[in-house]
């Protein structure tokens, strides 16, 4: 689940009263992006450094493909889950060009 927060801290020596607001989010067994990898799976990370972590991004990697169709198997058992494997079938070919050339964008 997620919720949104304000969060008043009391002043302490020499530090004035803070005010912070911000989004937290909270990890389950769901799935918040609907992309099929439980959030657990995905974590807090934020593998392409877009500012949305993994478990509401629905690109984790980063390379044009969802989540959704690159799944949470590691085809090239490399140890690094198919989401977020830039050449997720280990061919030296990355997943975004391969990517492109099926959906004929090249």
């Amino acid at each position: 689940t997620s919720s949104f927060f304000n969060v008043t801290l009391p002043a302490s020596e020499g530090v004035s009263r803070r005010r912070y607001t911000g989004y937290a989010m909270i990890a389950s067994l769901g799935d918040q992006d609907g992309d099929g990898i439980p959030d657990t799976g995905e974590g807090f990370e934020d593998a392409d450094g877009d500012g949305l972590p993994n478990l509401i991004d629905l690109d984790s990697d980063g390379d044009g493909l969802l989540d959704q169709l690159e799944g949470d198997d590691d085809f090239d058992l490399d140890g690094t889950p198919n989401f977020l494997d830039l050449d997720s079938d280990n061919d030296q070919i990355p997943d975004a060009y391969e990517g492109r050339m099926l959906r004929g964008l090249t």
